[in-house]
């Protein structure tokens, strides 16, 4: 089992990106790093994008020595309760630059609090993957963006 530092409570409660809450839900987003992904990374970025409202983000630092960090989000004014939206995952380095980034489609569920677990794979250090057909990393080849199945970090 991975313990959370203070660092990762920290985020939690800051990544609420959005004011107001339009039902009771949440989504966690756990973001983990597969062997060798997180090395050199200094900053996560995630950016939540739905197709009536655009996108929005926001950078965090990520403490040195982390295999993960998790981010709550609740519907509200940025976010819609009632639409897909795609999570996008990035970690950065020290200068800002993308290392390796991952996406997933999902939704809120009124009334239910849901896990989604994001993983950063070493494959994908260095894969740059842009346009609709293909936009992100999985083992190292750009795909489509899928939907989210994995509700926990591998170990936890």
């Amino acid at each position: 089992m991975t313990r959370r530092g203070p660092a990762s409570v920290a985020a939690a409660l800051a990544a609420g990106l959005a004011l107001g809450c339009a039902d009771e839900t949440a989504i966690m987003v756990h973001v983990c790093f597969g062997p060798g992904a997180a090395d050199g990374v200094t900053w996560v970025r995630l950016v939540v994008e739905s197709d009536g409202r655009g996108a929005t983000g926001k950078v965090f630092p990520f403490p040195s020595g982390a295999t993960n960090i998790d981010f709550s989000l609740r519907p509200g004014i940025e976010l819609p309760a009632d639409e897909d939206i795609v999570l996008t995952v990035a970690g950065l380095g020290e200068g800002g630059d993308v290392i390796e980034s991952h996406a997933v489609r999902t939704r809120f569920a009124p009334g239910v609090d849901r896990d989604v677990a994001m993983t950063l794979e070493a494959d994908c250090r260095g894969v740059a993957c842009i346009g609709p057909e293909a936009p992100t990393c999985e083992g190292g080849t750009c795909v489509r963006v899928g939907e989210a199945t994995a509700t926990s970090c591998a170990g936890d």
